[in-house]
C-alpha cells in the first residue's frame, strides 16, 4: 500500500515564524538583566552628577550627554524649582532623577517622555528615580486610527503647544521648544511623581503584617494599566492647576550657569539652548 505522505507537498509552516523564520532578526531591545540586574533605562554612560537639595533631602541628577541635535526637555534648573513646589509628602524618598539620551532601537521601540522606576541602580545610586529622555524637534507621525488613551493623549499634546496636522493618512505633531518643555516639564515630571504617590499611598505606607504589606504589593501590581496612568493624569493635571492658579507655574528657564559649568553640564545639551 502506498504512503499517504506525498513528499512533493511543501510543508506549510516552512518559512514562516512557526519554524523560526526571522527571530534571528526580530527588532528588539537587548536584554541585559541577567549581566548585572539593571534594565536598559537605569544605564547611562558617563554621566555628569548635579546634586541638590529640595525640602531639606539631597538629591542627585545624573545626565547624559546627548547626541548632537538631541536635547532634553527641561534644564535640572528647572526640575528644581518644579519639585520645589511639590508637597514634600509626595516626593519623600524619591531621591534620584535620571536624563538619558535612548538608542535609536529604544526610540523606535520605546519611545517616551519620561518614565517612573520604582527602584533603579544607576551607578553607585540606588533608590526611586524618575528618567527624562532626550528628543530631537522632528515631527511625530500617527495612525489616525487612535483609541481613546490616545485620542486624550493627543489633546494633551494639543495642550502643551503642539502644533497637530491632520493628513489624509495620518496625524503629524510638530514639536517647538516650547511646547517640548512644557510636555517634559510641566506635564511628564508631574505625571511620573503621580505614579511614585500612586505606589506610595497603595504598597510602601501600608502598615500591617507581612502578609498585608505583601498583599498590598500584589494588588497594586496587579491594578490595570488605565487605572494607573489615570491616577497619574489626574495627579499631574491637579497639581499644574493649582500652580497656575498660584501664579508659580508655568515659570521660564531656569539654568544656573556657574553650578552647571562645575559639574560639566553644558547648556547646548537642553531645550532651547
Amino acid at each position: 500500500m502506498p504512503s499517504p505522505r506525498n513528499s512533493t507537498r511543501r510543508n506549510r509552516n516552512i518559512g514562516t515564524a512557526k519554524q523560526g523564520h526571522g527571530a534571528d532578526n526580530r527588532l528588539v531591545i537587548p536584554d541585559l538583566w541577567q549581566q548585572d540586574g539593571r534594565w536598559f533605562a537605569e544605564r547611562l554612560e558617563n554621566p555628569r552628577e548635579v546634586p541638590f537639595v529640595v525640602h531639606g533631602d539631597k538629591r542627585i541628577a545624573l545626565v547624559e550627554e546627548p547626541a548632537e541635535g538631541f536635547f532634553y526637555g527641561c534644564t535640572v534648573s528647572d526640575l528644581e524649582n518644579l519639585l520645589h513646589l511639590v508637597p514634600a509628602q509626595d516626593i519623600e524618598g524619591l531621591d534620584v532623577f535620571l536624563f538619558r539620551h535612548p538608542t535609536r532601537k529604544q526610540r523606535t521601540l520605546s519611545s517616551v517622555w519620561g518614565r517612573m522606576i520604582y527602584f533603579a541602580t544607576p551607578g553607585h545610586y540606588a533608590g526611586s528615580a524618575v528618567c527624562f529622555e532626550s528628543h530631537d524637534l522632528s515631527k511625530l507621525s500617527w495612525s489616525k486610527s487612535l483609541d481613546t488613551e490616545r485620542r486624550r493623549e493627543l489633546e494633551r499634546l494639543r495642550e502643551d503647544g503642539h502644533r497637530i496636522e491632520l493628513q489624509r493618512r495620518g496625524i503629524d505633531i510638530h514639536p517647538t521648544p516650547e511646547s517640548f518643555r512644557a510636555t517634559t516639564l510641566f506635564r511628564t515630571a508631574l505625571h511620573e511623581i503621580g505614579h511614585y504617590v500612586d505606589w506610595m499611598e497603595s504598597v510602601i505606607r501600608v502598615e500591617g503584617s507581612v502578609e498585608e504589606e505583601q498583599e498590598a504589593s500584589r494588588l497594586y501590581s496587579a491594578k490595570p494599566k488605565a487605572m494607573k496612568e489615570d491616577f497619574a493624569h489626574r495627579y499631574a493635571a491637579e497639581a499644574l492647576a493649582k500652580l497656575t492658579k498660584a501664579q508659580k507655574a508655568p515659570f521660564p528657564v531656569q539654568w544656573d550657569a556657574e553650578r552647571m559649568k562645575a559639574c560639566g553640564v553644558l547648556r547646548k545639551w537642553f531645550v532651547g539652548g
